[in-house]
């Protein structure tokens, strides 16, 4: 049987009716308290939130609860919202976006796609088995949305729902993620937003830190290298983490001082016998370098880190970082042992316990006192007509480690260096800052370009910082254009880095 119950529909003007408006904020917070849950309710599972999410996640992923439940409304009826961000998979919008030879690259191609909507193209990888999850479109590989999702199928999540897999009830929803780094296109309006705007003051308090987290953040630093730290070694949380900075994305880098290893600027005679001591030499080295000479030790073993060169021994930079790769860390970065991912740099140092000379004037330094106007004004006005990295040059960098003559001109030389520095840094925005610095140098008819024939060479440095980067097509077309400036095979590389290009 079904019952009919008349009603009357009234309308209120909440503006001209007190007892309509008190009805409202009553219903309010009968809501806010009842069903949505108080201030403090809502904030505990965004924290238990946090905490899972923060125990879950490890070098490789990033657990991420979202929806309303991850903003803490526990409502009845809603369902689970988990994103899994892949931190091996990264997504760029440009070519020279990436810059991490550790890391999966897909480049953005929005052309032909819906608003809001792109296509992944896979532009570098040393794992094969992601080439699983693509598809083959011409002479492109594309990342497959379809057969990405379907790895992540199993028992407990048996569906595939939208952009997720699921539970067969609905109530748990999982998102395979990827990330890019830098602002998008589609979002750059993002980043000249007014900062009054929003986020607010008090969400970048959040976001950051306040002062006390900030600085309860360096105490737990201090205590853990405190703890870690013993006779032998002194360990030092540095970077963005060791100021107190948490942010999510960045990496965790670590001193780790040898104690039982000492420099000296000079040798001295109340020399440490349970110590190996290495001497500075300074001569014949650029300026911030030093070449360490082993003037004592009591243990053969640090031998296996020196060469030989003439009748001395000398500290070997590329062996002692060496033995400090494991299982976990298995690459060499600059002055680092790092992880596969580059989310933990280790640095292995070694310390001076005197100022040496170069570093005295820190000691009484003023902040007018150097450089003084003159030298300020003089490096205005000097210029330098070349740079040549020769074959016999010891100082050259790792990548530029070719038996040819290189010649280009300064300013190319000076972008290619901190494209070199950004790179190894992992420092994606500058990275690309930089290399669009040199690839505008590269135009044709510009002023800073020289007419000689070492034009051909600045070509080869921008196929270099392509060919690092994993753009191969784009450093063919350098190399290509460096040929067509400099048709000698015998002297110019670029054929011998075409020659390699073609066996990739």
């Amino acid at each position: 049987m079904t019952i009919l119950i008349p009603f009357t529909i009234y309308s209120f003007n909440i503006y001209t009716e007190p007892a309509t408006q008190n009805a409202s904020l009553v219903l309010y917070h009968y809501l806010c308290q009842k069903i949505v849950g108080t201030e403090e309710h809502v904030n505990t599972i965004r924290m238990m939130n946090t905490v899972r999410d923060h125990l879950e996640s490890d070098r490789k992923y990033t657990i991420i609860t979202s929806g309303s439940f991850g903003e803490g409304l526990e409502m009845r009826g809603s369902d689970l919202d988990v994103m899994k961000v892949l931190k091996y998979l990264e997504v760029c919008e440009k070519t020279y976006d990436y810059s991490n030879f550790r890391t999966v690259y897909f480049r953005m191609e929005m052309e032909d796609t819906q608003p809001g909507y792109t296509k992944l193209r896979l532009v570098q990888t040393n794992n094969m088995y992601v080439c699983k999850d693509c598809d083959v479109i011409g002479q492109h590989v594309y990342l497959s949305n379809f057969t990405f999702k379907q790895g992540f199928l199993h028992d407990s999540l048996p569906t595939l729902h939208g952009p997720c897999v699921s539970s067969d009830d609905g109530l748990y929803d999982f998102a395979p993620c990827l990330h890019s780094k830098l602002w998008i296109t589609p979002a750059k309006q993002w980043v000249t937003r007014s900062n009054n705007s929003w986020p607010s003051y008090d969400i970048k308090q959040k976001i950051v830190g306040t002062e006390e987290d900030v600085n309860t953040i360096r105490m737990m630093n201090n205590v853990r290298d405190h703890l870690e730290s013993d006779g032998n070694i002194a360990m030092i949380t540095s970077g963005s983490f060791g100021e107190g900075l948490n942010m999510r994305g960045s990496d965790l880098d670590i001193m780790k001082v040898l104690k039982y290893l000492e420099v000296c600027e000079k040798t001295q005679d109340n020399l440490d016998i349970r110590k190996a001591y290495f001497k500075m030499e300074t001569e014949d080295t650029q300026p911030g370098y030093t070449k360490l000479r082993l003037v004592q030790t009591n243990d053969l073993y640090y031998f296996e880190n020196c060469d030989v060169v003439g009748s001395d021994v000398y500290l070997s930079n590329f062996k002692i970082k060496q033995g400090f790769l494991d299982d976990e860390l298995t690459a060499v970065h600059g002055p680092c042992v790092s992880d596969e991912n580059g989310f933990y740099d280790f640095a292995p140092c070694l310390h001076s316990k005197l100022w040496i000379p170069p570093a005295k004037q820190w000691v009484t330094r003023s902040n007018n006192s150097w450089p003084s106007y003159d030298i300020k004004q003089f490096w205005r006005y000097f210029t330098l007509d070349k740079f040549v990295f020769t074959k016999d040059y010891v100082f050259k960098p790792d990548e530029l480690q070719v038996k040819e003559k290189i010649e280009t001109n300064p300013p190319v030389c000076a972008y290619f260096l901190r494209c070199l520095c950004h790179y190894h840094l992992q420092n994606s925005w500058q990275l690309r800052k930089s290399l669009q610095g040199l690839q505008f140098l590269m135009k044709e008819n510009n002023h800073l370009m020289p007419e000689s024939i070492s034009k051909n060479g600045c070509y080869n440095i921008l196929g270099i910082c392509f060919l690092l980067l994993g753009d191969i097509e784009s450093a063919r077309q350098a190399f290509m254009r460096s040929i067509e400036l400099y048709p000698s095979q015998r002297k110019n590389m670029a054929f011998q880095r075409l020659s390699f290009i073609s066996r990739m």
